[in-house]
């Protein structure tokens, strides 16, 4: 597909396996009014938390990397599936993932590339794409394809430079007596390629 070619674009992905180390770990928490606030603006400019998150990031990495201005920048983004199967909070991994690419003669207009990355993202979720995106990578699995040759088809497919995941808002109240839940982290995945 035409999509498919412009994913292809970028710098070749390539998978190594994971180091023994320990990554390095830097956080950033927005207060409550700030994260308000973000929601709001980001509802008005007709995008999402998410989409705002994927264009902050691509333009601090460009203005970091100059890697990231001569290519696309590939962002990829986990795609919680239960909304479209109507599973709710059922106890298993209902996950795919999309990748939007950034391109960069694309003026750096924050709000656009957020709205972008939204549209982009959203045309990902719809459950014929999905269907038809794993039965390839299911016949590409069953092929009898080793573990470097599952990455590689797995880089190929769908490279990026950039992972973004957000829990976004929890849908469940939490209630245990006098406890408190303060923060939720993760789901932390080293995926073992590249960068």
């Amino acid at each position: 597909s035409k999509e498919g070619a412009a994913l292809q674009k970028g710098r070749p992905v390539t998978f190594r396996t994971v180091n023994s180390g320990l990554p390095h770990i830097e956080t950033l928490q927005l207060s409550p009014v700030a994260t308000r606030a973000l929601i709001e603006r980001a509802r008005a400019e007709g995008t999402s938390v998410h989409g705002a998150l994927c264009a902050a990031l691509v333009l601090a990495g460009r203005q970091s990397s100059t890697l990231w201005n001569g290519a696309p920048v590939r962002v990829m983004s986990p795609i919680n599936l239960r909304n479209e199967l109507g599973i709710g909070e059922d106890c298993g991994l209902y996950v795919w993932a999309g990748s939007v690419s950034i391109n960069p003669r694309n003026p750096a207009d924050f709000w656009k590339i957020a709205r972008f990355a939204k549209s982009s993202l959203m045309e990902k979720q719809a459950l014929g794409r999905i269907g038809m995106e794993l039965e390839g990578l299911g016949q590409a699995m069953d092929s009898g394809i080793d573990v470097p040759g599952a990455a590689q088809v797995f880089a190929q497919v769908l490279p990026f430079e950039l992972l973004v995941t957000n829990l976004g808002k929890l849908a469940f109240p939490f209630d245990c007596g006098n406890f408190r839940l303060k923060a939720l982290w993760g789901p932390a995945v080293l995926m073992g390629f590249e960068q």
